[in-house]
């Protein structure tokens, strides 16, 4: 990503927007797909208040892009600083990651919900999917 680019997605949200994103986001749960964090590595920050869940096929696709030369830089930001909020706590628990927002890496396995669906199993993107419907399901 471009240096612009790459400051502005590094900027904490502040003042007016925060107020706004957390009045929008609080007690949301909100699903990653892996275009959302290549396009901003810092995404998971924009989100005060909400449940940031992250399957852990956007993990295996993104560690996947590291060397790519389009979208490579934005993979190796996002794992340096996912990496950070790792350190914190148990990914799999949902680690405090400030302004009320916590992140999860869904690591449950969702096959019985993708044959239910007719999925095709090799998709990263049906798994992701599956996780959004099992989540959903369970609440």
């Amino acid at each position: 990503i471009g240096q612009a680019m790459a400051e502005a997605c590094e900027g904490k949200l502040d003042g007016e927007a925060l107020a706004k994103a957390r009045s929008k986001w609080a007690g949301k749960t909100v699903i990653f797909d892996t275009n959302v964090l290549l396009n901003d590595p810092f995404a998971f920050y924009k989100y005060p208040g909400a449940n940031v869940i992250i399957p852990i096929a956007v993990i295996e696709e993104i560690d996947n892009k590291k060397k790519d030369s389009q979208t490579g830089k934005a993979a190796r930001t996002f794992f340096a600083e996912f990496d950070k909020v790792m350190a914190k706590g148990n990914p799999e628990r949902g680690i405090d990651i400030g302004d009320g927002a916590t992140v999860k890496v869904d690591v449950q396995d969702h096959r019985e919900v993708m044959r239910e669906m007719n999925f095709d199993m090799s998709k990263a993107d049906n798994s992701i999917l599956a996780a959004a419907l099992a989540l959903r399901a369970k609440n």
